[in-house]
């Protein structure tokens, strides 16, 4: 579960700023900075919106299943992004498809986060849920600064379509590790 969370948590915001970077890159200075903010701000919007309504509706069904499809989701989404960038398109119009991603992988963090917090009652054990609702809510803490910081290493260090791809390989791999949950509802 916690490392589900780490790998959705920071991938979603690793890709939103090193979008929002590469995006930067292509406009320059002048525009590329709106649009870096603009990117860095609509993921955690997105996920401040949907995340009460999105919690509602996981209440009825399996957690566990929400984890790891949100997470599959997100890694044949990212697989996406990479096809986009090959496609060679105008920057004016690869923008608005890297915001589209974007706003999809939040959509999929507002409903993997609650689902993630809700499943730990159906895990551990009564006396250590306390121990383990702690560990989930540092792992929520640090998200958004470990995936800018993350997004901004590797966007330096291996490139954007890198980062894209590393970033996919680690959702489905996650994906994969949650599906072995097992719980108690």
């Amino acid at each position: 579960l916690y490392q589900g969370s780490l790998v959705s948590a920071i991938g979603t915001s690793l890709y939103s700023f090193a979008a929002g970077l590469y995006i930067q890159d292509l406009f320059g200075y002048d525009n590329g900075a709106t649009y870096l903010a603009l990117f860095s701000s609509v993921g955690m919007l997105v996920q401040v919106l949907i995340s009460p309504f999105a919690g509602t509706l996981i209440d009825n069904i399996s957690k566990v299943k929400v984890l790891w499809i949100t997470d599959l989701i997100r890694g044949f989404l990212f697989l996406g992004a990479l096809y986009i960038l090959s496609l060679g398109l105008p920057k004016e119009e690869l923008v608005w498809y890297l915001l589209g991603v974007v706003i999809i992988a939040s959509l999929n963090q507002a409903f993997f986060g609650p689902a993630s917090t809700s499943v730990i009652p159906e895990i551990v054990q009564p006396k250590n849920i306390q121990a383990a609702n702690g560990a989930n809510g540092t792992i929520q803490s640090f998200q958004m600064v470990l995936g800018a910081a993350a997004g901004m290493f590797l966007y330096g260090l291996i490139g954007f379509e890198a980062a894209v791809l590393i970033n996919a390989i680690s959702f489905f791999a996650s994906a994969f590790s949650e599906m072995f949950i097992k719980t108690n509802p």
